[in-house]
């Protein structure tokens, strides 16, 4: 949602330089009434909500005691296993998350995706599988199994599972341990601060596109910004106004040229 907020501040950044820009053909042409009323901003007070008409924002949803807004989407968050009797101490097989995600859904549900691998503790290393999670504030009470996901050797190195609370920090869970032949209690406790949104682990760029349209009623065209975005970072920003009105084109692209400085 940041960008969508950064496109509606270039939108109005380049409204604003492209009214500035024909200051002088304004005088010429004895229209100064024009750029009197581009800067008293009859366009310019609707121009945000005319963004917002065309880029509605998303909803954002809170996660955990701390408030952090997500919008729907998936995103990367650090995940720990911490001790039952003491969520501020690591657990013993804490090494076994490599790591998780949160994927928010439209309606502000969440699941939380965690990639697992095995552990050593002593001289015993082995895979968890028959993952539960309570669905209170303790390691106790109503009980949903987590969904697994095998690896070539039959071992469980995913789980997902529906997020009970959004509020929760992170949740408590039951797990069986075949080598060891016993069941744990743990808790997973959730970074929902370390997170980046639509992450990959493959090495890949994940590049996003952000459009935007505001009509100009003073001088008569459209302008649209496209904002592209990789890995959290502006990488181009192009202008456009009415096809064929050149005047109009030159002055928009170089207040985008202003922008992408």
């Amino acid at each position: 949602m940041k960008f969508k907020r950064i496109l509606s501040a270039a939108l109005s950044a380049v409204m604003a330089a492209s009214c500035l820009s024909v200051g002088a053909w304004a005088e010429t042409n004895d229209k100064a009434e024009n750029i009197e009323e581009a800067a008293t901003s009859d366009s310019a007070l609707s121009l945000t909500e005319t963004v917002s008409a065309e880029l509605a924002d998303e909803t954002e949803y809170s996660f955990g005691s701390s408030g952090v807004a997500y919008a729907p989407g998936t995103y990367d968050i650090g995940v720990s296993l911490k001790n039952v009797s003491n969520t501020a101490n690591d657990s013993m097989a804490a090494s076994r998350i490599v790591g998780g995600q949160l994927i928010v859904s439209d309606d502000g549900t969440a699941r939380v995706k965690i990639e697992l691998t095995s552990v050593t503790v002593g001289t015993i290393t082995g895979w968890a599988s028959d993952w539960v999670i309570y669905q209170g504030t303790s390691a106790s009470g109503d009980i949903v199994a987590a969904d697994g996901t095998e690896n070539s050797d039959g071992n469980i190195s995913e789980i997902e599972f529906d997020l009970p609370d959004n509020s929760y920090d992170g949740v408590y869970v039951n797990m069986y341990i075949a080598v060891m032949d016993m069941s744990t209690n743990a808790y997973l406790a959730f970074d929902y601060a370390n997170d980046s949104s639509d992450d990959t682990d493959d090495g890949e760029t994940t590049e996003t596109t952000y459009t935007g349209t505001a009509a100009v009623a003073v001088f008569g065209y459209d302008v649209t910004v496209t904002v592209t975005v990789a890995d959290d970072v502006i990488t181009a920003v192009s202008v456009e106004g009415e096809a064929g009105n050149t005047t109009s084109q030159s002055k928009l692209e170089s207040a985008a040229e202003g922008l992408s400085e």
